[in-house]
């Protein structure tokens, strides 16, 4: 009609075997168009001053705009508007019954959904246990090596002493420093361990959970999880492996690490002390490469002989230290076993720590499975 109406005039008719009197056409009118009425005025378009009742009732009747206009509001309002609401309303509640719906899978998807997520989980477990090797190192590095052993280096450097004496007091700096390392592994590091292995496992199954229902090829799947989903008709599982993943992972963690990793920290500060303190340890190699140098350099002092059979029970001067290890070769020396300590600390931290990785994988898994069995 509003087409037609920009190439044919309109006019607005009112004929009647029972409603002739204008009070009752108005009456009428009220009733029908009182809510487009209030609602034009509502919003500006003063529908009411364009109408007139009396033309209404004439032969030539009164122009149609106005009543197209009411017409179109009323249908508007009264068919349109609850039409829509209606079916939004519908649509929310089919989303909430198709979460419930859990549609039969045949243990073969099991299986294929199964070996994609095992990969996933394992390859973050496997991340999360380098990053935490490596933090673990770089502390070892700050608070006893540099902060602890350099120190004690530099003074057998400028007053001298006997190697066994420096031998000795690192063996204690070292033991010393076990409980603050055993109380950063297990009151901070492992916890935080914990908490970034939860977020990036739950993020990653939950991108799973947006694909759950196309795992056909567990290889696609692998490399790169790019697969489209081919409708709704699985959003149900969708929905429900989404939201389990956030209350069970975490939890899952938690348990694998507590059941796996109880005393933890202790072990692996008594493993990382024993590593550094080895002779084949950077802290070892440091002192070998110490005692190498003052053999070299001081044999003038004593003789080859004697100080190379001597050579941890004799108190060397710090002149001879000095001589042996200038600042610059000293310095070297620090760096390189800065470097090889902190190497070998990663090294030895990331073996202690291997055994961890497919019990906290299985544990996950675990749990994890329990989201599609389920369905079967």
């Amino acid at each position: 009609m509003y087409f037609q109406g920009l190439f044919q005039g309109y006019a607005a008719i009112w004929t009647s075997t029972f409603i002739t009197t204008q009070s009752a056409v108005a009456l009428f009118v009220k009733i029908v168009f009182g809510s487009a009425l209030g609602l034009s005025e509502l919003l500006g378009f003063g529908l009411a001053e364009h109408i007139d009742l009396a033309r209404l009732m004439s032969p030539q009747g009164d122009k149609a705009a106005a009543w197209i206009h009411l017409f179109a509001i009323t249908v508007l309002m009264i068919v349109v508007v609850p039409r829509a609401c209606l079916a939004a309303w519908q649509w929310r509640r089919a989303q909430q019954f198709q979460r419930c719906i859990g549609l039969a899978l045949d243990p073969y998807y099991g299986a294929v959904i199964e070996t994609p997520v095992r990969a996933l989980i394992e390859t973050e477990v496997g991340s999360g246990m380098q990053s935490l090797a490596a933090d673990i190192a770089t502390f070892v590095v700050e608070k006893l090596y540099d902060e602890r052993i350099v120190p004690r280096l530099r003074g057998f450097r400028e007053q001298g002493g006997k190697v066994a004496e420096l031998k000795a007091e690192i063996q204690r700096l070292s033991e010393d420093f076990l409980p603050q390392l055993d109380g950063y592994i297990s009151a901070t590091r492992f916890p935080a361990f914990q908490e970034a292995l939860s977020q990036r496992i739950g993020e990653t199954l939950k991108i799973i959970g947006t694909e759950f229902a196309v795992f056909r090829e567990p290889q696609a799947v692998l490399t790169g999880l790019k697969v489209q989903a081919p409708g709704h008709a699985e959003a149900g599982i969708t929905e429900q492996f989404t939201r389990a993943v956030s209350l069970s992972v975490g939890t899952s963690i938690a348990l694998a690490i507590a059941t796996v990793s109880g005393g933890i920290g202790k072990s692996l500060g008594v493993a990382i002390v024993s590593t550094l303190l080895g002779t084949s340890g950077p802290v070892g190699f440091l002192i070998g490469l110490v005692i190498g140098a003052v053999v070299a350099a001081g044999a003038w002092w004593v003789g080859k002989e004697a100080i190379a059979e001597t050579i941890e029970t004799l108190h060397l001067p710090g002149t001879v230290i000095k001589a042996a290890l200038w600042e610059a070769r000293f310095q070297t020396l620090l760096d390189e076993g800065r470097q090889k300590c902190e190497a070998t600390i990663r090294r030895s931290v990331e073996e202690k720590l291997q055994p961890l990785s497919p019990a906290i994988t299985t544990e996950i898994l675990s749990r994890v499975r329990s989201l599609w069995q389920p369905l079967r």
